[in-house]
């Protein structure tokens, strides 16, 4: 479920004490995990797959959505799960780019940031406005690649909201989740009000960053 109103209250506290925080650097990452974990890491970060296989969704409409002109990443392996959450973003009128497995997400993103980088100091826009990834069937890979994925983003000087999607929310699942650095878990399956919801909260963070 979403951050309880407590968190949210207290994080807003915190907000004007500190920075974006730094990201941890790979090595510290390799050592707070078991041997597993740190291999995976490994094979996330340096994918097998050179080509990347990503669906784009977008819905041609004219009305006045709550998300037109949003991108959002989903990082997703379960068909219906996809399904779902890509009706769901679509419903709201953001453009669905969907990958498959965490190897293709890694990839994917760093491929997307570097041929922003090579259009030039033009292209500041981020490449998409907010990524969400599943962590249930993904497992230990998907806080790996999340780690990666904002390593590769605050390169090059971007900080991507990036939302959990979850079926649990025990206090293991949670502190991994705040562990990756993800900024918000969502209950699967997918519900426009509370995407909405959560988007809303990290716009307001954001401008509070800037206040």
């Amino acid at each position: 479920m979403s951050l309880s109103t407590e968190l949210v209250n207290e994080a807003a506290r915190q907000l004007n004490e500190r920075t974006i925080h730094e990201l941890p650097e790979l090595d510290v990452y390799h050592q707070e995990q078991n041997e597993e974990t740190i291999h995976e890491l490994v094979d996330v970060y340096h994918p097998r797959q050179k080509d990347v296989s990503v669906d784009v969704i977008e819905l041609h409409s004219t009305e006045n959505l709550p998300l037109k002109g949003k991108k959002i990443l989903l990082i997703e392996d379960d068909s219906t799960s996809v399904t779902i959450s890509q009706r769901v973003i679509s419903s709201l009128g953001a453009v669905t780019y969907i990958c498959r497995n965490t190897r293709e997400s890694v990839n994917y993103v760093s491929k997307i940031l570097s041929e922003q980088r090579d259009v030039g100091p033009s292209t500041t826009s981020p490449p998409f406005d907010f990524i969400l990834i599943d962590c249930e069937k993904l497992r230990t890979g998907v806080f790996a690649a999340t780690v990666c994925i904002r390593k590769d983003l605050s390169h090059y000087g971007f900080r991507i909201p990036i939302m959990a999607l979850t079926v649990h929310s025990n206090m293991e699942v949670i502190a991994k989740i705040q562990d990756a650095e993800m900024d918000y878990y969502l209950p699967k399956p997918l519900k426009p009000d509370l995407l909405l919801e959560a988007i809303d909260y990290m716009e307001y963070r954001k401008l509070f960053r800037r206040l």
